[in-house]
């Protein structure tokens, strides 16, 4: 059976990011906040990748470059009904074995005609509508705002 994973509240996250910049180790963290160790040193170590202290790992990058709660909250807050947004498609070709990279760009352009709590309704040009989550508006391909 495998260990269980550690959730820390926002509140201890941004605890130990303070001690840490303060010059802390993650030991001595772990033992004042009373966290697990191995959380408590995976939270200091992503601090380092972002301060450019230690290499990025690719799991390191991907914890980087994760869609946060924040990034949510400014999306939501900077759309409105009736704002343009462009749909990008990467279409790409295989022969079979590997693929050859994207070979053709389509872009569309769409309204948004709804917003909710998950995500925004778009009439696309055609004139049907479909469902774009936030972080499908965050990321850094596939619709722009």
């Amino acid at each position: 059976m495998g260990k269980r994973k550690t959730v820390l509240s926002d509140a201890d996250r941004r605890e130990i990011k303070r001690m840490h910049a303060e010059g802390m180790g993650h030991k001595e963290i772990a033992e004042a906040l009373n966290t697990p160790r191995k959380a408590t040193y995976n939270i200091c170590y992503e601090e380092d990748c972002r301060n450019g202290h230690r290499p990025v790992t690719l799991a390191t990058q991907k914890q980087l470059d994760a869609i946060t709660f924040e990034d949510i909250e400014k999306m939501r807050n900077s759309i409105q009904i009736g704002q343009n947004i462009v749909i990008v498609e990467r279409e790409y070709e295989s022969d079979g074995e590997r693929a050859r990279g994207a070979t053709r760009i389509r872009r569309t352009l769409a309204k948004i005609c709804d917003i909710s709590a998950r995500g925004v309704v778009a009439r696309l040009e055609a004139g049907y509508t479909t469902f774009y989550t936030y972080a499908e508006l965050i990321r850094d391909d596939g619709v722009r705002i």
